[in-house]
């Protein structure tokens, strides 16, 4: 540092500078005339320290000033005593360079230098700074320089400067720094007017009498000095050694002591030296004697604070001596025991206490004056003056002394109210938790009562379907089944969650295929990201058993409200469901991991989002709801499984939940059960795909198989790995490609790999998105496609779809045939459906009959479709009712502003009137009803495709009747496309069935809550996905309800309705006995 931390800083001004250097050859004359030796050296130097202080309390660029000032000082003493100009000047350059080093160490000491009137350490240190180390360098270098000017030897020179200036900085160096921090008046300050000037001149006349008269009287010049510590402050001290000094110096110069010269000047330190001895010691115990009286000043008011807390403090408090007996009580203390403050002194604390609480006390007494505690506190009773009990928070606490009787500080906190009040909740809460308990126990106990007839009614209703029954009887009896149905279902939901609150929820363990539960959770993440940008993945580890013993129900209801949430707040990125095996020491247990690089959940929401009506929703923003219970009621599920669940998440950086379950499996079952299979072991494959994640899990499944695996992650890479692989001889047998890359798309890269083997291609799966706006067909390109694997890829679906490959291999003739079975072969159709059911349905049928289709979600996408295609499209499918720009806008926007004349053909569920006069004024050409049949839709589309001849269809005759509730063979046409649409298809039907009746909830409380507008939306929505399932009922009442609602008929809404409400129910009893007859997988 390069400034002191003095009182003041001071400035520099012109007369201080005079000042230093007046000062400073007053301080150096007076030296040299006292105690001048033959060499030029002076016997005693006192100039130095006023130097050393002076620049120890200024900043040392003020130095460059004060330094000059100093030096003038010192050469014009020096000219003035007769010395030459060249030795005046040496001596003035090692006397600046004392002082520089002496303020340099004082400055790095500061805290020393503050603290050297009331601290020994610091004093000494503080002398060694400033009259010692900087003293050693100055006299070396002054010695050897006047012995090369043969002015004496360097041993006696070095022995009388080193002497001069050490004894002269001790005897002024104090009282100069006190003088620099404390300033002039504070410094007068401390110097008693009258005790002061009197023990100095006592002390100045004894010290010349014993010098005069005395043997050794350097042994009688410290009494006085001595004396003096005792009754005045350290700058007293410091101000009479000064004098000293500069008395026996004087009295040395004069001859009254020992007549100069000197026998040898090494003498002079043998003078010198008892001077050292003389001075220092008063110093010291000065310093001593301040730091106890500071030392005993802090305690006082240390004591006095404390004592003023004590009598003033809100709490009890007292001190008690080791034995417990009341040494001091505050005012509090008397006032919540009744008892005035001398009755209280003397007594021992324990027996204040209540007679139940007293051994509990003398317990943690005797651990605390044992050592084994610092302090104990505890909620006790005690006893006021009228033998009254009541509660209260003591704490005891130790507190050493050094005559090892270690007192004890007693606090004593009122908490009678507290305790009643807490008291009261306990009731409260025990009488609130029996109402619940009784609450929750009697709808688990209601499962048997209300089950076991209801069951018996649907029995009977299964008895009744066998016998003979007519039309009317056999549908008041489905109707009749289906009504019980939903109501134990919705039973079922009721007694679970009462379950979960009594603690009697039972699981249900079974065997089963975990492949199989894996697909069901492929198809359903499907569904759930909808149309998102996403990429959905799915790994399971090869070590996975394939055939688990758990509650598979109740797992994938855990694993499908995790992949819900995370897809439902994953706005763009990816989510991925894996699982495995860890060991948790001797015990194996299934790990299930869901990850998503979403919004994530931060810190605060992350230890409340596992507690019943909490979720991470009111936390992130998303338009989606939820009741707050899912991860609750996951959580439940995973204890009562015998697993642990939880979380890594941070805000946007995603979240990742995970929850293992002790591994179960069958009898002779091993834990590595995945499949060798013949052919597919030593299999050449090359996989192309653009997303690591993705890649590595395809990979890793491909290595389970056995098979021979190369990666590329774009067009490039896999040409370099395809043409390396022919000219090595060892072709790849199967191709694995995405079918969307950056730079280059899947069917781009399958053109560009089969120009280098137009002759020999192995077939080829192409992996896609199930919502992908265009999807992929093999009649795309002229390319080999086998088949279209879609994602998320499972180990189940890849065995599958690679088996079909390698066994039906693609050719010239497959090719041919294609082109038979495919009558819209070339034609290129826009599809506009905001409805992502209806449109994977119509995307997949046209497809099938071979045309290329783009898609669209509203009349924008459709217009922006329509301005930049190349080639141009033959023929728009519009739906009619869709969000942002309706069919009807757009095209009419299609013919006036782009002014195409394609033909446009509406897509709805029930033509009304009014509909049909809206299409034909908006320019639209006809009509395609839904359901799509096949056979209707490629009726209506041939009139208006280039190079076909088939007479115009009206709008009438394109319209489907219905004829029953489902229309079964639209559904089995349709899933006998693919296993990979009949799979996504019994997903989509298993959700529809899972809602249950909840879309005519929300149609109804749209309704009766005046939102017309909305209710037809709703309905406009069920018409369609419905109808594209071949639902027939229900799509029929939702047309006739819109019209009532369009009509303004509110009188004819609700029988409706609850027309509705039947044929809803006999719709998903229909859909549920179809999808038992088809699972997926079925041949």
């Amino acid at each position: 540092m390069n400034t002191p931390r003095t009182a003041s800083a001071p400035s520099l001004h012109l007369g201080t500078c005079l000042l230093l250097a007046l000062s400073y050859l007053g301080l150096a004359l007076l030296s040299l005339y006292l105690s001048r030796q033959g060499p030029g050296v002076a016997s005693i130097w006192l100039a130095n320290a006023l130097a050393s202080a002076v620049l120890f309390s200024h900043p040392r660029h003020h130095w460059l000033v004060l330094l000059p000032c100093m030096a003038l000082g010192n050469l014009a003493a020096e000219l003035l005593f007769g010395d030459p100009l060249a030795v005046s000047l040496f001596f003035t350059g090692v006397n600046l360079l004392e002082v520089s080093l002496a303020a340099c160490l004082l400055q790095r000491a500061t805290t020393a230098t503050r603290q050297l009137q009331d601290n020994p350490r610091a004093l000494l240190r503080t002398l060694g700074n400033g009259a010692v180390w900087p003293v050693l360098l100055s006299a070396s270098l002054g010695a050897f320089g006047l012995s090369q000017l043969q002015l004496g030897h360097y041993v006696d020179l070095w022995l009388i400067w080193f002497a001069s200036s050490c004894t002269g900085s001790v005897a002024l160096l104090p009282l100069m720094l006190i003088w620099r921090q404390q300033g002039l008046a504070r410094l007068l300050g401390d110097f008693h007017p009258m005790l002061t000037p009197t023990l100095l001149m006592s002390c100045l006349s004894l010290s010349i009498l014993a010098l005069l008269y005395l043997p050794f009287p350097f042994v009688y010049l410290g009494a006085p000095l001595l004396l003096a510590t005792f009754y005045l402050s350290f700058a007293n001290v410091a101000l009479f050694n000064a004098c000293l000094a500069i008395l026996v110096s004087g009295m040395l110069s004069l001859g009254l002591f020992i007549p100069p010269p000197l026998t040898a000047s090494w003498q002079a330190m043998l003078l010198y030296l008892p001077i050292l001895a003389v001075l220092m010691p008063p110093l010291l115990l000065s310093a001593s004697l301040q730091q106890a009286r500071q030392r005993e000043l802090d305690f006082r008011i240390s004591e006095q604070r404390f004592r003023g807390a004590l009598a003033f403090a809100g709490t009890g408090v007292a001190l008690a001596s080791s034995d417990g007996l009341i040494t001091e009580a505050n005012q509090r203390l008397c006032q919540l025991f009744g008892y005035r403050r001398e009755d209280l002194l003397g007594t021992h604390h324990l027996d204040l206490s209540h007679p139940d609480d007293r051994n509990l006390s003398r317990e943690r007494l005797d651990e605390l004056l044992a050592g084994k505690c610092d302090f104990y506190a505890l909620d006790k009773r005690f006893l006021n003056s009228h033998g009254q009990p009541f509660w209260a928070h003591v704490t005891v606490s130790r507190l050493p002394r050094q005559d090892d009787a270690d007192e004890l500080i007693v606090q004593v906190d009122d908490i009678s109210d507290k305790v009643e009040a807490q008291h009261k909740l306990n009731q409260l809460r025990i009488v609130a938790e029996k109402a619940n308990r009784t609450k929750s126990e009697f709808l688990a106990n209601m499962s048997h009562e209300i089950r076991t007839p209801m069951n018996g009614v649907l029995g009977i209703a299964q008895l009744l379907e066998r016998t003979e029954l007519n039309s009317t009887q056999r549908k008041y009896l489905d109707m009749l089944h289906d009504a019980g149905k939903s109501l134990l279902s919705v039973i079922n939901d009721i007694l679970d969650f009462a379950k979960i609150e009594a603690g009697r929820l039972q699981l249900s363990p079974c065997e089963f295929e975990l492949d199989e539960l894996v697909s069901h959770m492929a198809s359903l993440m499907t569904l759930q990201a909808g149309e998102r940008d996403l990429e959905l993945l799915i790994q399971v580890e090869p070590q996975v058993p394939r055939r688990l013993l758990a509650d598979r129900n109740r797992l994938e209801q855990i694993l499908a409200n995790l992949t819900g949430n995370a897809i439902k707040f994953t706005p763009h990125g990816e989510v991925e469901l894996s699982i495995g095996v860890r060991q948790q020491g001797s015990r194996s247990l299934l790990h299930f991991r869901v990850r998503d690089t979403g919004i994530g959940i931060g810190a605060q929401q992350q230890a409340s989002l596992f507690e019943a009506l909490e979720s991470s929703e009111p936390m992130r923003t998303s338009p989606s709801g939820g009741s707050g219970l899912g991860l609750a009621i996951s959580k439940r599920l995973v204890q009562l499984m015998g697993g642990e669940i939880g979380l890594h998440s941070a805000t946007n950086q995603g979240s990742q939940f995970w929850f293992d379950l002790p591994l179960k499996q069958p009898l002779q079952t091993s834990v590595t059960t995945l499949p060798e299979i013949a052919a597919l072991a030593g299999l050449r494959v090359l996989l192309v795909e653009d997303h690591p994640r993705s890649r590595q899990i395809i990979w890793q499944q491909l290595c389970a198989y056995r098979c021979s695996v190369d990666c590329a992650e774009s067009c490039a890479g896999a040409e370099a790995l395809f043409e390396q692989a022919l000219i090595a001889g060892q072709p790849y047998q199967l191709l694995l490609i995405d079918w969307q890359m950056p730079g280059a798309s899947g069917l781009q890269t399958l053109e560009r790999l089969r120009e280098h083997a137009p002759k020999a291609m192995p077939p080829c799966l192409l992996m896609v998105n199930a919502f992908a706006r265009e999807h992929l067909t093999s009649t795309d390109t002229g390319a080999s496609v086998a088949g279209l694997l879609l994602k998320p890829v499972t180990r189940s679906s890849l065995q599958r779809h690679m088996l079909e490959a390698l066994q039906h291999p693609q050719s010239r003739q497959a090719d041919e045939l294609l082109r038979e079975q495919q009558p819209l072969q070339g034609s290129h159709l826009l599809l506009v459906e905001d409805n992502t059911l209806n449109q994977i349905v119509a995307q997949g049928i046209l497809e099938q009959m071979g045309a290329r289709v783009s898609t669209a979600s509203d009349g924008q996408q459709a217009l922006a479709c329509l301005r930049q295609a190349d080639p141009p499209f033959d023929l728009v499918l519009m739906d009619i009712q869709m969000p942002g720009m309706d069919g009807f806008t757009a095209t009419r926007l299609i013919r006036d502003e782009l002014g195409l004349q394609l033909p446009v053909l509406a897509m709805t569920a029930g033509v009304s009137p009014r509909e049909r006069e809206q299409c034909l004024a908006a320019g639209m050409n006809a009509f395609i009803a839904k359901p799509i049949d096949q056979h209707l839709l490629l009726k209506s589309l041939r009139p208006y495709l280039p190079h076909r001849s088939s007479p115009p269809v009206t709008a009438a005759a394109a319209i489907a009747q219905p004829s029953a509730v489902l229309n079964a063979d639209n559904l089995q046409r349709l899933c006998a496309a693919s296993p990979d649409v009949h799979q996504t298809m019994a997903g989509l039907i298993a959700s529809v069935i899972d809602r249950g009746l909840q879309p005519l909830e929300e149609i109804r409380e749209a309704w009766h809550n005046g939102k017309h507008d909305e209710a037809s939306r709703l309905l406009h929505t069920q018409r369609g996905s419905l109808a594209t399932l071949g639902a027939v009922g229900v799509p029929a009442l939702c047309l006739r309800i819109e019209d009532s609602i369009r009509q303004q008929q509110p009188d004819r809404v609700e029988p409706l309705l609850a027309e509705l409400d039947s044929e809803f129910h006999a719709m998903l009893d229909a859909l549920q006995h179809w999808l038992r007859d088809h699972p997926p997988g079925k041949a």
